[in-house]
């Protein structure tokens, strides 16, 4: 994988799975060629008989790997917006939605996009804000870099954003 100027993304490389290229989120290849398998993020469901794989770790709140950004519909207005568990909201700003109307709720790709804003806020504070938790948090990164090599389960649905894909990339060679 390469960014558009050609030059090579520093997180993402190409690994063999039998014969088929895959693109791993390891640095140095996700099986070194060897065709082993990447771990994956899997989707809990409270269907009867469903059991989480062996091996795989929940990561979903209330787990120490919780993503404490959620998506809400704000209760002051007819917007969609991302809440922290204080309270603290991210995205809307509520003042002028007030004054110009503006309602979101019912847009097609609303709650999807609110759902990218919280994984990229749940990867900031990992990654960026005041230097990262991943790096001044040691029981933490500790805790992260233990979920290498394993499937992340987590109740977001496989085709949206979830916080479980940014705790993939950390624990297994990416970017931190």
């Amino acid at each position: 994988m390469t960014y558009p100027d050609d030059t090579p993304d520093p997180i993402h490389t190409t690994c063999m799975h039998g014969d088929s290229p895959v693109t791993c989120v390891r640095r140095d290849g996700c099986c070194g060629g060897g065709g082993g398998v990447m771990p994956k993020r899997i989707q809990r469901k409270r269907t009867k008989g469903w059991r989480m794989p062996e091996g795989a770790v929940y990561v979903g709140r209330p787990t120490i790997y919780g993503n404490p950004f959620r998506v809400i519909r704000s209760t002051c207005c007819p917007t969609v917006d991302v809440i922290d568990d204080n309270g603290v909201t991210y995205v809307i700003d509520h003042a002028s939605a007030h004054e110009s109307g503006w309602a979101d709720v019912q847009r097609p790709g609303a709650w999807k996009w609110a759902r990218g804003e919280a994984v990229r806020l749940y990867a900031d504070e990992l990654t960026y804000w005041f230097g990262g938790r991943v790096k001044h948090d040691l029981p933490f990164r500790e805790a992260v870099e233990s979920l290498a090599g394993r499937d992340l389960a987590c109740w977001c649905p496989l085709d949206q954003p979830c916080h479980a894909d940014v705790l993939l990339e950390l624990a297994n060679g990416g970017a931190s």
